[in-house]
């Protein structure tokens, strides 16, 4: 297939999960070659390492639950489904950034405040990206707002 372009649709064989063709490559052959010799032939996929940084104990009110933990938009807390409320954690006592407070060893997350709203189990939290306003909901279905103050 020739574009009004002058670029070309390489298309493959029908190999693909419905037993269409694949897209090999858009554009001119010299194009396409250009674009494969960029990646170094000594190129190597990089892991990073698994290491625990940060860790909490949590409650075991609520049994059975999955409850969902946000970060806030700055990335520097993180609010968590506590019993009947919520809890604000931190990498450190100050509300730094992870990447400024990096430990060699795992240690705790600190606890920076806890707020308490609901009859249930809450099981939900998540901090708007937009404002300084988190929403936590129960097992109930009540949903409650929150404006943290550090």
């Amino acid at each position: 297939f020739r574009s009004d372009r002058g670029g070309f649709l390489i298309i493959g064989p029908n190999t693909g999960p419905r037993g269409r063709g694949r897209v090999l490559y858009f554009g001119t052959p010299g194009a396409h070659r250009a674009q494969q010799q960029r990646i170094p032939k000594d190129a190597r996929i990089h892991k990073n390492v698994n290491r625990l940084t940060h860790y909490i104990e949590e409650s075991n009110t609520g049994k059975g639950f999955i409850k969902e933990q946000s970060f806030s938009p700055c990335g520097r807390f993180i609010a968590s489904p506590f019993g009947y409320g919520v809890r604000l954690l931190g990498f450190s006592e100050s509300g730094a950034d992870l990447a400024n407070c990096v430990p060699s060893e795992p240690v705790r997350l600190y606890e920076l405040g806890t707020k308490l709203g609901h009859n249930e189990v809450v099981l939900s939290s998540a901090f708007s990206p937009c404002h300084w306003l988190l929403a936590t909901g129960c097992l109930s279905g009540r949903i409650v707002w929150h404006q943290p103050v550090l």
